[in-house]
């Protein structure tokens, strides 16, 4: 393994949690730890009248970083704003454990709460959409249908880094991911989308170098006849729903795609 590998992510680590600061909770969401199929989740749970529905959220990071203590206070509003349960699953990152040691982490998280019963819904941001997609479609192999909806904010798409997934900018950023994985994941765009959860998509316009991936699976989402749901806004960056403590539109924005997020689960 290269040199300049392990400081460059510890690094890209330090950087991403000063940039998160301090954690923050939403009111009248309560967060407790748990353990499922081996690996620690958290379970955000709002206090007054809880939906049926779980929702399953993967962190984002480009599968180096990230945490669900990083996530902390974008799991908890969104348990807030959705009225679901949310349940935070970690998974190994790169490159103490190559690819496909994230995946395999979050299957085994989805493939657990998919045998319970109950209505369940499945998420995440960046990389975590990526893996929130693959399992939703992994899943559906032996249990068709079993996620009702899934919620993919900002959503990375290519490990190639090809000018229509990615904007120019960010390439050095997915190098790295490549680097540390030390395998490539598929693309999302070379995958049966037509077995994907009715989907609701968040990204950022100019300011977010995966908006034109995010675009093209919107597209091929669409295309596969899955109903889908798409906000964009000018002025998301990349990461930008982490910073809840100190940008007061992410709850506006996340009031928005949990409302998209109910719509397309109840008409699923």
């Amino acid at each position: 393994m290269t040199d300049w590998l392990f400081p460059t992510v510890r690094g890209l680590r330090a950087t991403t949690q000063r940039l998160i600061g301090k954690r923050s909770d939403a009111d009248g969401v309560a967060a407790r730890d748990a353990v499922v199929a081996g690996r620690p989740v958290r379970h955000f749970l709002p206090e007054t009248a809880p939906a049926p529905a779980r929702l399953l959220y993967f962190h984002g990071g480009g599968f180096i970083s990230g945490s669900i203590d990083s996530h902390h206070g974008l799991c908890s509003r969104l348990a807030a704003q959705t009225g679901m349960e949310l349940v935070s699953a970690s998974y190994r990152l790169a490159p103490e454990h190559p690819a496909p040691a994230q995946f395999d982490d979050a299957l085994a998280v989805a493939q657990a709460l998919a045998a319970a019963p109950g209505p369940l819904l499945i998420g995440g941001d960046s990389a975590g959409a990526w893996l929130a997609l693959r399992c939703a479609l992994a899943v559906h192999e032996t249990r068709p249908g079993r996620f009702a909806a899934a919620l993919l904010l900002y959503p990375f798409i290519d490990l190639d880094a090809q000018p229509d997934t990615l904007l120019g900018y960010a390439r050095p950023a997915v190098a790295v991911m490549r680097a540390a994985l030390g395998g490539a994941y598929p693309s999302l765009l070379g995958l049966d989308l037509a077995k994907a959860p009715p989907s609701a998509l968040l990204w950022g316009a100019g300011l977010d170098p995966v908006a034109p991936g995010a675009q093209a699976l919107a597209n091929g989402l669409a295309a596969a006849g899955v109903a889908t749901r798409v906000r964009r806004h000018r002025m998301l960056v990349h990461g930008g729903l982490n910073l809840a403590n100190r940008v007061a539109m992410v709850d506006r924005l996340l009031a928005a795609v949990a409302t998209d997020l109910a719509v397309l689960a109840e008409a699923g």
